[in-house]
């Protein structure tokens, strides 16, 4: 009896842990982008690298430096040069420390093999690379765009939003639930220039920091009004629910020290 209960127990072990183990071990894609308003090859990149790409690929992410016209950025993407032994020429994409792409004919050419080949951290100034989701998103230098799907994140200043929450907004599929209680203010949307065109949301939000625009539905109403998402004065912050992920682990727990006390009562 006791070897069936260890055996039962093992079997529950599994099935409980082999999904967290599997959602931990998905990975993002994520790129760094330099590009210049003005650039005639960058007009031929931006488009794909920015729009068509991140709609294409899922699990997509596009960390976008613009040089021309934030003052900000020249300075990040010399470091970037010196540490990745980069030409200081536009556009170019950055994959890891062994793989860049200088210029629209390569870009365009090899881009998809790239995303296609395995997940890939996002490579960081330092010369280091963090996986996406636990990349310090307030952290990033400059001012940076962040694109995945039809959203994007746009650096508006220093500011102290979740970096959870704004993974969770590039990321997750229910954008109303994910700002659902978060510290917001509907703006309106913002157009994103692009080299030789521009690039127009549906919606908009302002948060510490930070500004989230994307395609699709606005935020659904809660409980009859949108005053309990937006004008929310509760601050989301890391800790926020973050003890769910554990729950899993927590019924484990619970499940082993019952069989314990079974099988010591027999």
């Amino acid at each position: 009896m006791r070897k069936v209960c260890i055996s039962i127990l093992g079997l529950l072990v599994l099935g409980i842990i082999s999904p967290i183990v599997l959602a931990q071990a998905d990975g993002k894609v994520c790129i760094v982008y330099f590009t210049g308003i003005g650039c005639p090859h960058c007009a031929n990149a931006d488009p794909v690298i920015l729009e068509e790409l991140p709609r294409e690929y899922t699990d997509l992410v596009v960390i976008e430096y613009e040089l021309y016209r934030e003052r900000e950025n020249p300075p990040v993407f010399q470091t970037y040069a010196f540490n990745y032994n980069l030409g200081l020429y536009v556009p170019l994409l950055l994959f890891n420390k062994g793989e860049s792409m200088l210029g629209d004919g390569p870009i365009l050419k090899d881009t998809r093999a790239l995303i296609e080949g395995s997940k890939n951290e996002c490579p960081l100034i330092d010369g280091s690379s963090a996986d996406f989701n636990g990349l310090d998103i307030n952290s990033l230098p400059g001012k940076p765009n962040i694109w995945a799907g039809e959203r994007i994140l746009i650096k508006a200043g220093e500011g102290a939003t979740s970096n959870d929450l704004l993974r969770r907004l590039l990321m997750e599929e229910n954008i109303s639930n994910t700002l659902n209680g978060a510290n917001i203010r509907s703006i309106d949307p913002i157009a994103i220039p692009l080299s030789g065109d521009e690039v127009i949301f549906d919606n908009a939000v302002e948060m510490e920091g930070w500004i989230f625009q994307w395609n699709g539905e606005w935020i659904k109403e809660n409980n009859n009004s949108t005053e309990n998402i937006t004008g929310n004065t509760t601050k989301p912050n890391d800790e926020n629910g973050a003890w769910f992920p554990y729950l899993p682990l927590l019924l484990v727990v619970i499940l082993v020290v019952g069989v314990i006390y079974f099988i010591k009562r027999k």
